[in-house]
């Protein structure tokens, strides 16, 4: 065909463009043509502070790559580095310090053998928890050792802990201790992801170790003061970036394991959980948990439930001796090295059904027991309304759930007041209450976060307000409790009720007539006269 047609019409094959070449020629001379009146000088300058624009321009927003301030990129220090000079003379904001300073750097204690960076928050119990073993580090090597608090937190918020933390007093420590406030520069040098977190420096800035306080004792502390080129911290790891036997199997593609591995201090708290392409596998890691733990953690995803009873005692029945070896290796949790960390390198596209069938049939042969759901009667007390008009409705005003025990609270409603404070209340109610609960709230306190061996407990009120309730100072006191919510409008009966259970059952177990006993690892058998706790 060598015509198009428009509208009916016959269109011309549009001509033969020019080379590309001739075009070039042909716009250079148009150009020449329509600038000639132009002078050369003017075209000149405007293109010079086209260049320097553009220059300035690109300079303000590409940030230079070894700056460590102003946002722009830090490069972690690892063990062995030596931190550099502007740390050592970095201003520190400090709170609580004894001597009333507002700021301090790393150099006033350039003259100790070794500094530990503590970095916490006042919401991370852990790190609340090692404050006084690192106390008693401190006064144990005296001028050889000093620790510095580290929080990311504004100065009002550690003021109002250091003021307001029975924890500190309860310790002795809440004249001692001080913190630094609104810190970014250090925890981006070291490369802190998670709390508690602790740096330990020589005088000469050398880091020696980056790990955790329950790795930070007197003996290693000690080695190495003594010896410069000593690390016996092993170094923890930021992250799981692949399977933990890669030394074993290379870049794990087409090999797939499943395996329980020691404790290691080193690895992440972090529970890793990742479909690897690249490798083309699936990944689960759960470093350093109790075996409980995992169980909990299988039998709810294996047979996940609506309601998540898998760490409620109330509805767990274990068959077994209470003295016996799977008992203990499953509920002995004291001391870090009852813990395991169980790994899974499965092909990516295998289903999690058949992950989770192997890791049942890991813990079994680890633990000689096994896990399931059953359904079975158990006490359970049955929450019900007895007076609508004792009911006592919410009027503390507050935005927020509180819980107060002996007159201490674990929080104000803040976030940055998530720790065990005296409450400062001029109600005359008892020292233990409730205040803007809803009946869920209630339920989840009493069957979970409280620690009261009571049989687990269910709403039948149907009220969908909030409460403030009087509790008796004796929560674990069943009858108190009774007469405390009698009083409030409230009933509690205990009642046989068929429920949904996780059964953990001893390969060795054999049925028996023997009575349950609720402890706070969940329903054991009584042997004898005796209970096992």
């Amino acid at each position: 065909m060598n015509n198009f047609y428009k509208a009916g019409k016959e269109l011309p094959i549009a001509k033969r463009h020019p080379s590309s070449k001739q075009t070039r020629w042909k716009r250079s001379i148009a150009f020449l043509d329509n600038t000639m009146s132009v002078p050369i000088i003017q075209i000149t300058i405007l293109v010079i502070l086209y260049l320097l624009v553009s220059m300035f321009s690109l300079s303000a927003q590409t940030p230079r790559k070894d700056s460590g301030a102003d946002g722009l990129s830090i490069k972690h220090l690892k063990i062995g580095d030596t931190i550099p000079q502007v740390l050592w003379d970095l201003k520190l904001d400090v709170v609580g310090h004894p001597a009333g300073a507002k700021q301090m750097t790393l150099r006033d204690y350039k003259n100790s053998e070794l500094i530990i960076l503590d970095f916490w928050a006042t919401y991370c119990t852990s790190c609340i928890a090692a404050f006084p073993s690192l106390s008693k580090l401190g006064k144990d090597f005296g001028n050889e050792l000093k620790i510095l608090s580290i929080s990311h937190q504004d100065a009002a918020s550690i003021q109002k802990f250091i003021d307001r933390s029975e924890y500190l007093k309860e310790n002795n420590l809440d004249k001692s201790f001080y913190s630094v406030v609104n810190d970014t520069i250090l925890a981006k040098y070291f490369g802190r992801s998670t709390i508690p977190f602790n740096v330990v420096i020589d005088k000469k800035g050398k880091v020696r170790a980056l790990t955790t306080p329950d790795e930070l004792t007197a003996d290693r502390l000690a080695m190495m003061i003594a010896d410069n080129n000593a690390n016996p911290i092993l170094p923890r790891k930021s992250t799981i970036d692949g399977p933990l036997l890669n030394s074993i199997t290379g870049e794990a593609k087409d090999i797939y394991y499943s395996a329980i591995l020691p404790y290691d201090s080193t690895l992440p708290v972090t529970v890793k959980k990742k479909v690897d392409s690249l490798r083309q596998i699936k990944h689960m890691v759960f470093p350093n948990w109790g075996l409980k733990r995992l169980f909990a953690y299988l039998i709810h995803h294996q047979s996940p439930r609506k309601q998540n009873i898998a760490s409620i005692p109330s509805r767990r029945i274990i068959e077994a001796d209470p003295q016996s070896e799977e008992f203990l290796s499953v509920f002995d949790t004291n001391g870090k090295y009852s813990r395991v960390t169980y790994e899974s390198v499965s092909p990516m596209l295998a289903p999690d059904s058949t992950i989770f069938d192997k890791m049942k049939i890991d813990l079994s042969l680890l633990s000689g027991m096994i896990a399931s759901y059953q359904k079975r009667a158990i006490p359970c007390i049955v929450l019900t309304v007895s007076n609508h008009k004792l009911l006592p409705i919410n009027k503390s005003g507050l935005t927020y759930s509180r819980l107060v025990r002996n007159g201490l609270s674990d929080g104000d409603g803040t976030g940055e007041g998530r720790f065990r404070q005296r409450v400062k209340s001029k109600d005359k109610r008892s020292k233990s209450f409730m205040s803007n609960y809803s009946m869920k709230d209630i339920l989840y306190a009493f069957n979970q976060s409280l620690e009261v061996n009571f049989p687990f407990m269910i709403d039948e009120t149907d009220f969908q307000g909030k409460l403030d309730l009087r509790l008796p100072d004796k929560l674990d006191d069943l009858g108190e409790l009774q007469v405390e919510f009698a009083n409030q409008g409230l009933k509690l009966n205990l009642e046989q009720r068929e429920l949904d259970v996780i059964v953990l059952t001893s390969n060795s177990f054999k049925s028996t007539n023997k009575p349950l006993k609720l402890t706070s690892d969940g329903y054991v058998y009584v042997i004898g006269k005796e209970i096992a706790q």
